[in-house]
């Protein structure tokens, strides 16, 4: 009758690697890849607020009652002169407007983007 020693490595005596250590270096490669995720999944700047979202969808909505669905093509920068916002703002009516705002102190401006407006925006 044979038995099983349990401290046996889980392959073979020669495999150099036991299950215990096998184990180990398993849950070491998952949390490395579970932190990469992590870090590519969270926005670079998360701690600080995006308060044109709020002030774009209620100027665009006071100026051409336009209930805003999504934004897309958003593109932030620092300037000399302060920061500067352009987003293309989408609505639930199927238009989509071009928003421009050159300092956080001005507001937004606005132009049309919808087909039976222009050809380029």
């Amino acid at each position: 009758m044979t038995q099983i020693n349990a401290k046996a490595p889980c392959f073979t005596q020669t495999h150099a690697m036991t299950c215990k250590h096998r184990l180990i270096w398993l849950s070491l490669v998952a949390i490395v890849c579970i932190a990469a995720i992590l870090l590519i999944a969270l926005p670079v700047n998360s701690d600080e607020p995006e308060e044109w979202r709020a002030a774009v969808t209620e100027e665009i909505w006071l100026m051409h009652i336009c209930r805003v669905t999504f934004f897309s093509h958003i593109i932030e920068r620092e300037t000399k002169d302060g920061d500067v916002t352009m987003v293309k703002v989408h609505c639930e009516d199927s238009r989509s407007f071009d928003a421009i705002r050159e300092t956080s102190k001005r507001p937004f401006t606005f132009s049309e983007c919808t087909p039976r407006e222009k050809t380029v925006c």
